[in-house]
């Protein structure tokens, strides 16, 4: 497996941070990182590259307070994706109790209006749904936009499972990079408010990649590809793009280690030039105001 080095390395004003995207702006000749913490309520925005200047959106704890049944345990929002239009997709781990259904929240380009509210119902059945269910803590920690409205979300352990989300009664397409949006690409959000969608397919891990991919903390794509990042194995996986809707399990093309400095890797974006973009998510007692953002070396090898 190769290991990365660390390249650079800066600060978001953004405590615990769990997942990172970019977003394309200007017709994608520009591009911008976006930050959620699973404490805050708010979304971090700023620059791909050092000094890392950013700014951090208005609180929105009264647009989800809805689907919020327990604020004082933070907002636990896991995934974070953004699509053409500049509009910012939030995952929701879960709305406080078990039973209640997990969420994505659409915001507009402007990180402050909520446009949209996608409750993810899995019902009981597969044991990995039962588990979904009996697990809030174990549920979606990962979000990737597709076509046809289509939502790909990575369940984070006991069992790791790669989730098909898509309107009640859609037809589940598998995975394939046409699937991914294009960096200018809008994604169809459904119109009305709030939508229910339910699991279309899912897979696992690979038998032979179980053991070395134990979580999965976040994903990215970049030109086709799709990444994963793993903060219990302290590593970046290639994964396979190509699998139909009834194929059990996806595997690990290609691994890299993440370096020591970065503590808890918990976010992966992916820079120009297979340029991975890694967030610490350090507690407020280990963050002591030093780097939570770290540029590693490129994406390359056998």
């Amino acid at each position: 497996m190769d290991e990365l080095k660390v390249e650079s390395r800066w600060r978001v004003d953004l405590p615990e941070l769990s997942a990172l995207t970019i977003r394309f702006r200007e017709r994608a000749r520009s591009q911008e990182l976006l930050g959620i913490g699973d404490r805050s309520f708010s979304i971090v925005g700023g620059e791909t590259h050092p000094p890392g200047a950013s700014t951090v959106s208005a609180d929105l704890t009264d647009s989800v307070s809805r689907w919020t049944l327990d604020p004082d345990a933070g907002s636990q929002w896991e995934g974070v994706a953004a699509d053409g239009a500049g509009c910012a997709f939030v995952l929701q781990e879960h709305a406080g109790q078990e039973r209640e259904p997990s969420h994505v929240f659409a915001f507009a380009p402007d990180l402050r209006e909520r446009v949209c509210v996608i409750a993810l119902v899995v019902d009981d059945g597969a044991e990995w749904k039962e588990a979904w269910n009996e697990h809030k803590n174990a549920r979606g920690e990962a979000l990737v936009l597709l076509r046809d409205a289509h939502l790909l979300v990575a369940k984070q352990k006991d069992p790791v499972r790669f989730i098909e989300f898509g309107p009640r009664g859609a037809t589940a397409a598998g995975l394939d990079p046409s699937r991914f949006l294009g960096d200018d690409e809008a994604f169809e959000y459904p119109s009305d408010p709030h939508v229910e969608y339910e699991p279309l397919a899912s897979g696992g891990v690979a038998r032979d990649d179980r053991d070395e991919l134990t979580t999965v903390n976040d994903l990215a794509v970049f030109e086709g590809g799709l990444y994963a990042i793993s903060r219990e194995s302290h590593l970046i996986a290639q994964l396979e793009t190509r699998a139909s809707p009834d194929e059990d399990s996806l595997d690990v093309e290609r691994r890299w280690s993440v370096p020591a400095d970065v503590k808890h890797p918990e976010g992966i974006a992916i820079g120009l030039g297979l340029v991975p973009i890694v967030a610490d998510d350090l507690s407020a007692e280990e963050d002591v105001g030093g780097p939570n953002i770290f540029a590693l070396s490129r994406l390359v090898g056998d």
